[in-house]
Formats: C-alpha cells, sequence, structure tokens
C-alpha cells in the first residue's frame, strides 16, 4: 500500500457559510472531473449524495439568517442608524463654534469618530458591538468632558437607548431561531460532515491501494482546498490575537490615563 497522507480537514473550525463552501467546493470540483475520468460508481454516488445534503443544509442555514432579518429588527436598526446620524450631526456642528473650549471638544470627538469608521454600514452584530464601545469612550472620564461641554449628552443617550432596544428584539429573535431553525442546522451539518468522512476516507483508500488517476485527482482536489481553509482559519486566528491584543493596549492606556486624571 503506498504512503499517501491527506490533510487535516478545518471543517469544525469553519462558520456554517464557510462550511457549506468548503464541501461543496470540494464535491463539484470532484463532480467536474466528468464521467470519462470517474467511472467508480460509488465514487459518484458519494459526491452526489453529499451535495443533497449540502443543498438541504444550506437551505437551513439561509432560513436562520432571514429570520434575522425581519422587517421589526430592520426597523430598529434603521432608528439606531438615525441616532448615529443625529449624534455626528451634532458634534460637526460644534466645529463651527467660535468657543474655543467647544471647537476643542468639538474636534477631539470628531477624531476619536474617525477611527470608528461608518458605523451604519457594518454587519448588524458588529453595529452593535462598535456603539456599545462608542458609548463606553464617550461616557468615560476622558471625553464625557467634550460631550458636557458641547451639549452631546441627550444624543448619546438616544444613541445608546435605541442600540439596546435593538439588541433586546434582536437577541431574542436570535434565541427563537437556535431553539427552532439552528436545531435543524446543526443536525443537518452533522449529516453533511459525516457523509463528507466517508467520501475522504474513501478517496485516501483507493489513492494507496491503486493507481487509478480518479482517486489521485480526487485526492489532490481534497488536500488542495483544505489546505486553502486551513490557511484561512490560520488568519483568522491570527486576527483575533492581534484585535485582543490591541484591545488588552487601549485598556492599558485608559487605565493610564485615569490615573493621569485623577492626579491632576
Amino acid at each position: 500500500m503506498k504512503k499517501i497522507n491527506i490533510l487535516v480537514t478545518p471543517g469544525p473550525k469553519l462558520s456554517n457559510v464557510d462550511f457549506y463552501q468548503f464541501i461543496t467546493s470540494q464535491a463539484n470540483h470532484i463532480k467536474s472531473l466528468g464521467d470519462t475520468m470517474l467511472t467508480d460508481a460509488e465514487l459518484r454516488n458519494l459526491v452526489i449524495t453529499i451535495l443533497s445534503f449540502a443543498e438541504d443544509f444550506n437551505k437551513a442555514i439561509l432560513q436562520v439568517q432571514k429570520n434575522l432579518k425581519s422587517d421589526d429588527i430592520a426597523t430598529k436598526n434603521q432608528v439606531r442608524d438615525i441616532s448615529i446620524s443625529a449624534l455626528k450631526s451634532w458634534v460637526k456642528n460644534a466645529t463651527y463654534s467660535t468657543d474655543e473650549a467647544e471647537l476643542r471638544a468639538a474636534n477631539g470627538l470628531t477624531t476619536l469618530l474617525d477611527t470608528y469608521g461608518d458605523i451604519a454600514r457594518m454587519s448588524l452584530d458588529k453595529e452593535s458591538g462598535t456603539i456599545d464601545k462608542l458609548v463606553a469612550e464617550f461616557e468615560g472620564p476622558t471625553y464625557k468632558p467634550m460631550v458636557e461641554k458641547i451639549g452631546l449628552s441627550a444624543r448619546l443617550a438616544r444613541l445608546k437607548a435605541d442600540n439596546n432596544a435593538f439588541k433586546a428584539l434582536y437577541e431574542g429573535r436570535r434565541a427563537e431561531s437556535i431553539t427552532k431553525d439552528s436545531a435543524k442546522a446543526i443536525s443537518l451539518r452533522r449529516q453533511v460532515n459525516e457523509q463528507y468522512q466517508i467520501l475522504s476516507s474513501y478517496v485516501l483508500l483507493r489513492a494507496k491501494m491503486t493507481d487509478d488517476a480518479q482517486y489521485a485527482e480526487a485526492l489532490q482536489i481534497i488536500n488542495t482546498i483544505r489546505k486553502e481553509y486551513n490557511e484561512l482559519v490560520a488568519r483568522h486566528k491570527a486576527a483575533l490575537k492581534a484585535a485582543e491584543e490591541k484591545k488588552k493596549a487601549e485598556e492599558k492606556q485608559k487605565e493610564e490615563e485615569q490615573k493621569k486624571t485623577k492626579k491632576s
């Protein structure tokens, strides 16, 4: 038996959407080898079965996403987007003040807002977290005096309330979705993964036992796509680590600024 290796699958570490693409990419590439090369009826059937299960799985995860994009959620999101715009407009108007203290405060707040980018264009989850972070900074010792100086407190409170209202509705809907549709998606993902493991094991075994090109080609496809997605997982892990380190550095800087403020 030949010594042939298969790369470790990144499947368990992938999101539902990435997992679906990971599976269907391999199955479709193997299928595209054509009937002339794929003479093994068992291999063809395994590929067809996986694609069928994968489509059912995709429908389930799309249903979960649809439940989280209902009209009432969209309305709540629009409300908080308006609050963001109102807050930014108030700060911008303050940059035209003839009062030097107000002008300094407005410029300081503008600089901070610029670091957050276009919050309203972020994904729903990311927007919620970003607004929470922004509000926390505005309410912190560094920026609170600036907020009060230009009379921004009411609009900040409005944004905080609108974001909390959105999160309450969104998280409640998410919980309902997890209870119903997500349970179905989890079950289907498990079935897809079981079929994928059968396919991978079958291809590896046949590639080791024979010199038939269809198995060598199929194994090459599996390894190539596994390598691609393993690299994706590694990049994501590195990005999370960098974000965590950045967060710790910012928290440390805030603590130092607070200490300086207390001393002064």
